[in-house]
């Protein structure tokens, strides 16, 4: 009995020790054995699947990738394209029919004035041009009468000094009409007119209207304003430390703040001096014709103007996943069913295209995963 007893005992401490050593030199569990991905890691899909989830592949291109620098202002117009409109002579509106936003042509009425003294400056012209008839011959008969020594010298001078004065008031009385924008050829007597007609001195637009029938302007009042929109610019601020980059004929990206798509422009003038107060400098850009159709003067502008370019090995952005301020593309291998991560420098980036540096041994003609990218690397 007592060998039996001791035999079992054997057994078992046999077994524990058959037991642990298993137990030690058995695998770790699944969580212990994975690892995380590298960057060389392969992923594979079926060729139904590249087909069907419209999957494509491009190679590596030159692209030309631009230098800016940033500023910013608004659109504006020349001060020739500009008329703030007011009246040479004071009276009271008596029709205007205008709106702000209507176009008008140069030359065409705007409103109209009514004022009893211009009836006296009509009236003045036509006293001062039948003087000046009588003062003519007047003149011509002094002289012919001093030429015969029946009259003296003195009244002949006295004839000319007349006609010089009457003569001078009458050109003065002519201009004025004229700046009232009314015929003298046809002034008589009989259709002398209390009202004058304020013409548009450019085509343009109304930008502003400060005149309502009735009311009283002065020559010092502006009664509306137009602005011509045929030669827009742009009016930039660059800031001091940009300064020295910018010269004429240099490209500029800009758009309205609220627009998506650029718009082109070129630098026309650079200032040469900086403002002391905000550090920046003054850049004038003449935009290209069609960039012009829709902006608004004085709408605020964001641009990028280009200092120089370079051309760089690039993919078509959608080809570069960034993960955790690290970049990865996808390489094909031959049967382009399986790609490679690859971990790439960014070099520089712009909508379309982003310029990379490839790790060494990837030859120039390597395929990349150019759409799904991003789809591929995250599952």
């Amino acid at each position: 009995m007592k060998t039996k007893y001791i035999t079992y005992i054997l057994i078992t401490a046999i077994l524990a020790v058959l037991f642990e050593a298993c137990s030690s030199s058995a695998p770790e569990s699944s969580s212990e054995e994975e690892t995380p991905k590298g960057e060389n890691e392969l992923i594979s899909i079926t060729k139904e699947q590249f087909s069907s989830s419209g999957y494509q592949l491009g190679t590596l291109t030159k692209q030309v990738f631009e230098t800016t620098i940033t500023a910013n202002g608004s659109v504006d117009v020349p001060p020739k394209f500009q008329a703030s409109v007011s009246a040479y002579f004071g009276g009271y509106v008596k029709q205007i029919d205008l709106l702000v936003g209507e176009k008008v042509q140069k030359g065409q009425v705007l409103f109209t004035l009514e004022n009893p003294e211009f009836l006296e400056v009509q009236k003045d012209f036509l006293e001062t041009a039948g003087e000046l008839n009588y003062l003519k011959e007047d003149l011509a008969r002094q002289g012919s009468l001093a030429e015969s020594n029946v009259s003296s010298q003195k009244k002949l001078t006295k004839a000319q000094s007349d006609f010089q004065m009457t003569n001078a008031k009458h050109a003065a009385l002519k201009k004025k009409l004229e700046m009232m924008h009314i015929d003298v050829k046809m002034l008589s007597a009989e259709n002398l007119q209390s009202s004058i007609a304020i013409l548009a001195p450019i085509g343009g637009f109304i930008t502003e209207i400060n005149a309502t029938p009735g009311t009283f302007l002065s020559p010092s009042d502006i009664a509306m304003k137009i602005i011509n929109t045929e030669h827009l610019h742009l009016e930039l601020k660059v800031f001091e430390q940009d300064a020295a980059k910018v010269a004429e004929g240099q490209l500029i990206h800009f758009r309205e703040q609220n627009d998506k798509a650029y718009r082109e422009a070129k630098v026309h003038l650079v200032n040469k001096t900086l403002d002391t107060e905000s550090r920046t400098l003054n850049v004038h850009g003449h935009i290209d014709r069609a960039s012009s159709k829709g902006l608004s003067v004085g709408s605020y502008i964001e641009a990028q103007i280009v200092t120089g370019s370079d051309s760089l090995l690039a993919l078509p952005t959608a080809a570069v996943v960034e993960l955790e301020g690290r970049y990865f593309v996808l390489k094909a291998l031959d049967n382009q069913t399986e790609f490679e991560r690859l971990e790439v420098k960014l070099v520089q980036a712009q909508s379309d295209f982003t310029a990379i540096e490839m790790p060494s041994g990837i030859s120039a003609s390597s395929q990349f995963l150019t759409v799904g990218t991003y789809d591929l690397i995250i599952d």
